[in-house]
């Protein structure tokens, strides 16, 4: 007798990841850049969690901050929805 495997291709939208990542958020306020792929089961599904944080970068939602140089990266929920303070000689988008 022969087995067959189904395989389930599991679909990942970066809207979902949005909406998880800024639930994620109002619950801690700051959370660790790494720890928001370690339950990541595919490349597809780290692409669209990194293409989610840049969308709630640019929805100005989050802020991103590294207290020195390879140090651990911090999400920061942004409660005022301001931009954050432009920091001499960045690259202006």
């Amino acid at each position: 007798k022969e087995t067959f495997y189904e395989i389930v291709k599991d679909e990942v939208s970066v809207s979902e990841k949005i909406h998880e990542i800024f639930h994620i958020m109002v619950k801690r306020p700051i959370v660790y850049f790494l720890k928001l792929f370690d339950k990541a089961k595919s490349k597809i599904e780290i692409i669209a969690t990194f293409l989610a944080l840049l969308e709630l970068i640019r929805m100005k939602e989050i802020m991103i901050k590294q207290d020195r140089v390879f140090g651990d990266i911090k999400i920061i929920r942004n409660t005022e929805r301001i931009a954050p303070p432009k920091i001499e000689g960045s690259v202006k988008g």
